[in-house]
């Protein structure tokens, strides 16, 4: 049987934002003690398997080198969560009792997050941390070239992160590749950034 691989993709991109607007209800209700407990454990997560994640983003690209991934995937995990673990980004995040206002942080809602073939899983450790940190959802579009590697490296953030208390889904690699289904997490309402 013929099948059409930019309408599989399109609709597999379709379900997953479907599955993201879930999760970002649920994720609306998080306080920023349980956020910050999840990033946390995708940054372990991310830092333990630096070695394996660096080996599979050289081998599946022929790009970079080994020792220079780890460095990058340690960056994006480690560096990156001592920069952000301080930071108010749910709920209430700042009070000015004198003006008698404060200002609240809310997810903007369903991510797309475009990862090249360059740096595929320290940019995908980055991205996904930092919609978490913020209570967004993220739907990675991957570089054909480097798929393997950064659906590993969600499967890595996604099972650490639900194990800390993330809901389903807050994490989703596009497995059906063409332009036709970046097209459509680029351009379908249910998105609301580009990553």
């Amino acid at each position: 049987m013929l099948q059409d691989r930019d309408l599989l993709s399109v609709q597999e991109a379709r379900d997953m934002i479907r599955k993201a607007r879930v999760a970002i209800e649920a994720a609306k209700e998080l306080t920023q003690e349980q956020v910050d407990n999840i990033v946390k454990a995708m940054a372990d997560a991310a830092y333990a398997h630096a070695k394996e994640l660096a080996k599979m983003a050289v081998e599946e690209t022929s790009m970079g080198k080994y020792e220079d991934k780890i460095v990058k995937n340690t960056v994006a995990s480690k560096s990156l969560y001592g920069a952000i673990k301080d930071m108010k980004t749910v709920g209430i995040v700042a009070e000015y009792p004198d003006k008698k206002i404060f200002e609240v942080a809310m997810p903007v809602g369903v991510v797309c997050g475009l990862v090249p073939c360059t740096n595929p899983t320290s940019t995908t450790i980055y991205k996904s941390m930092i919609c978490m940190k913020s209570a967004n959802p993220i739907i990675i579009s991957p570089h054909p070239s480097a798929k393997n590697c950064i659906t590993r490296t969600c499967e890595i953030l996604s099972e650490a992160a639900e194990k800390a208390g993330a809901p389903a889904n807050m994490f989703q690699v596009l497995q059906t590749l063409s332009m036709a289904g970046t097209h459509e997490l680029m351009t379908n309402s249910g998105v609301n950034m580009i990553l």
